[in-house]
């Protein structure tokens, strides 16, 4: 399982993970914010991309730590990785646990796809897009019901949740 502490950017494999009501603990707690409260993206490449050069983790003591596409960086919450960052991205940006008032999810909608201009979808391409979300929705359906199943199992002290929920993967 892979958690991603800032939004965008590498993040780590581990072996556990507490599961809470929005997710994976600790997973995009936080996020890089650029000028007029853009929220960085990967999915906006050619403004965000370099993101994708930085890793994340979450240490013992809930810190997060970036390592920049050199190999070192410092503690989420220091100016000197707000300044790194904003030479990587060329502008200034800073990193964030706080959704910034009228934050914008920057995220590029490409006209062109593979050099052919996209076209309205056909009716048979609706209706087979239609039939790959159901199957999408079947699925979450089918991992939502596995999780109700092991509600009521007792778990290992500091195992659970605080409502006594615990889920074992594997």
């Amino acid at each position: 399982m892979r958690r991603y502490p800032v939004k965008s950017m590498l993040g780590e494999e581990v072996a556990s993970a507490r599961i809470t009501e929005r997710g994976v603990a600790g997973d995009r707690m936080l996020a890089v914010v650029g000028e007029q409260a853009a929220v960085g993206s990967a999915k906006h490449p050619r403004k965000w991309g370099a993101l994708l050069g930085c890793r994340s983790r979450l240490d013992d003591g809930g810190a997060v730590w970036v390592r920049l596409p050199e190999g070192t960086g410092p503690p989420a919450g220091d100016a000197e990785l707000d300044k790194r960052l904003s030479g990587l991205l060329g502008r200034r940006v800073s990193v964030s646990g706080t959704p910034p008032e009228r934050g914008v999810l920057e995220r590029m909608v490409p006209e062109h796809e593979g050099g052919v201009p996209h076209m309205p979808p056909s009716p048979r391409s609706q209706r087979s897009r239609r039939e790959q979300l159901l199957q999408r929705r079947e699925r979450r359906l089918a991992v939502h019901q596995a999780v109700e199943a092991v509600q009521g199992v007792q778990a290992d002290a500091g195992a659970e949740d605080d409502r006594g929920h615990c889920l074992r993967v594997g």
